[in-house]
């Protein structure tokens, strides 16, 4: 993965973080099947819901979409002497630090909301 891909899928990840529940069974089968970048630009344009969840539930997860600033978040990160970790990088959690479950392999966001780890 090139380093701008990356940091693209870092930003989609700080994105979802804002739009999906931690540990959403559904969400992790869209990330299963259609990746990172096109989860994010389905919930960023809109448009029909991605599958297995009613009108409702996507009009829910659009409006915090709408409301999600990734970049200013991870500022604040930085700011705060914390960084963001996801899948690949080397204090990701593989489902041990944080969470009971045992989703965490990329695929489901139940690590979602442990967005930053302090340095120091």
């Amino acid at each position: 993965m090139t380093a701008e891909r990356a940091a693209e899928e870092r930003i989609g990840r700080v994105f979802l973080t804002r739009v999906i529940e931690p540990g959403d069974d559904v969400a992790g089968r869209w990330l299963r099947l259609f990746g990172v970048a096109e989860v994010v630009r389905r919930l960023r344009e809109g448009g029909d819901p991605l599958p297995g969840v009613n009108g409702t539930r996507w009009r829910g997860l659009l409006a915090r979409a709408a409301h999600a600033e990734p970049e200013a978040d991870l500022a604040a990160a930085r700011e705060a002497g914390a960084r963001f970790v996801c899948p690949g990088d080397f204090n990701f959690c593989g489902h041990t630090l944080c969470c009971p479950k045992t989703c965490c392999g990329g695929e489901v966001l139940c690590c979602g909301r442990v967005v930053a780890l302090l340095d120091g």
